[in-house]
């Protein structure tokens, strides 16, 4: 990715939705002819609209729209071809499989089919860390790590593990920039990206309990005059992507340029982007992940406080959770030069983003503009893990659980800043502005919190998280 052309906050997956479907003939082949679709040569958005239309089922289209399908099906294409395809699960009208992208990182795919019209019925597609066939020997967080660094060429990286006793194990390996021998510490810090918004509506749920806000306040009433076409959404909606807010995933270099140069102060910056927001047409119904739905949230949380909401992150979450490291911003500046840089690809290699190189201005921040070192946002996890287990904190334990509650009638497994993978009873997140990679995890029946923090971008931060996630969850590979 061009750093200087474009940003994209990483989705948690391509796909949220997995429908059930009931016997049929076996779904190998149309899984393959889907892969296929995928590998074509770029089509126009009228091609596209065209096989989603004939191929996905009307229940599908109910939860995901036509336009927001396209869009999925065209940022998962941006990856293609998918050169490596291997099949680990096969029944009549389901299929579970791996696949090669061109960059090298891996997804995996969960696809059902209905069972008499054949067409898909549910489809779950995110990052993977490839085929399990390889096995890992560790004995320690500290083996994994090295092992992790290895294995997805990353620079550095910082993990970390909490299980039932709350104790937090943290290992470290890698450098902070490439071209250096400066070695990654424990408390370094790292751009968090997308996880910023769970932060971001945890700041909401303080308001909630302070009764500064309601969860099902509309914006005509938080926003009188000014929400348009969107006066009968709810805050609710705002923070599971049910808004009908445009996504804004990426922004060219003048676009950026633009937003970043707004004027006044951070809140200022925000209300103008927000203004501008409100006064485009709402998407169609359904689950659509928005950024500007994220940055509209810390706008509501601003107004309802009369504090900026980098002050808000502060007196609501980082401050009454002890967690220094966490701030706003990239890591790394000329007042604290020494800490991690992002990387990104260029040609076959890594390029390390200078002091400065390019900037997520405020009116994106509360949707993925913070910082954290990896025992701070493990803390941050093990917090919202008190709540789903039932205890109160910084935060009531029932307010916590709304946080992390998707209702199923939605047909996304997507709460409010967290994805609930309905297949391992995982409530994760992860967050990329193209240089870092973040990823954050709680199991509540376990009682397990995994972090993983490195300082390059997705395509190669999520197959590493998701390969230390397996070995975490394998009960028999424990440090």
């Amino acid at each position: 990715m061009n750093r200087t052309r474009s940003l994209h906050l990483l989705l948690f997956a391509v796909f949220l939705l997995l429908l059930p479907a009931v016997a049929g003939a076996q779904a190998a082949p149309t899984f393959h002819a889907w892969v296929d679709r995928l590998n074509q040569p770029e089509a126009v958005d009228d091609a596209l609209r065209d096989y989603v239309t004939e191929n996905f089922h009307p229940t599908f289209l109910e939860q995901v729209p036509v336009p927001q399908a396209v869009g999925f099906l065209k940022q998962l294409r941006a990856a293609a071809p998918f050169s490596t395809v291997v099949l680990e699960e096969e029944t009549a009208h389901a299929v579970r499989a791996q696949m090669r992208a061109d960059n090298g990182s891996w997804f995996q795919a969960d696809f059902e089919l209905h069972a008499t019209e054949r067409t898909i019925v549910g489809l779950l597609v995110q990052p993977s860390a490839g085929p399990q066939s390889t096995s890992i020997s560790w004995k320690s967080l500290d083996d994994l790590a090295a092992h992790l660094r290895d294995t997805f060429d990353l620079p550095g990286l910082a993990i970390a593990v909490s299980r039932r006793d709350g104790e937090v194990e943290q290992a470290v390996a890698g450098v902070r920039e490439i071209g250096t021998e400066t070695v990654v510490e424990s408390g370094d810090r790292f751009h968090i990206g997308s996880i910023s918004k769970s932060v971001t509506a945890t700041v909401v749920a303080a308001l909630v309990e302070a009764e500064r806000l309601s969860w099902d306040a509309t914006l005509d009433q938080l926003l009188p005059g000014a929400a348009g076409s969107y006066a009968d959404v709810t805050l609710r909606t705002v923070l599971r992507h049910q808004a009908r807010i445009p996504q804004h995933l990426t922004f060219d270099g003048a676009e950026m340029t633009r937003l970043n140069g707004l004027p006044g102060t951070t809140a200022e910056q925000r209300a103008a982007y927000v203004a501008e927001v409100l006064a485009l047409e709402p998407l169609e119904p359904g689950f659509a992940y928005s950024n500007a739905g994220y940055a509209l949230a810390g706008h509501l949380a601003e107004r309802a406080a009369g504090l900026s909401w980098e002050e808000l992150v502060r007196e609501k979450v980082f401050g009454p959770l002890g967690l220094e490291s966490c701030g706003v911003g990239w890591p790394a500046t000329a007042e604290r030069p020494d800490e991690p840089r992002g990387h990104y690809a260029r040609g076959e290699g890594l390029a390390v983003q200078g002091l400065g190189e390019y900037r997520l201005g405020a009116f994106m921040g509360p949707a993925g503009n913070l910082h954290c070192s990896v025992l701070d946002l493990t803390r941050y996890g093990l917090a919202h893990l008190d709540g789903l287990r039932g205890k109160d904190g910084f935060l009531e334990a029932a307010t916590v659980q709304e946080l992390h509650r998707a209702p199923a009638e939605t047909g996304a497994p997507y709460a409010a800043g967290w994805g609930i993978d309905p297949k391992t009873g995982l409530h994760r997140h992860n967050g990329s502005a193209g240089t870092f990679f973040s990823y954050l995890a709680i199991h509540p029946e376990k009682e397990l919190v995994i972090t993983l923090l490195t300082n390059v971008g997705p395509d190669r931060g999520a197959a590493a998280a998701e390969r230390l996630t397996s070995e975490i969850l394998d009960a028999g590979n424990s440090p």
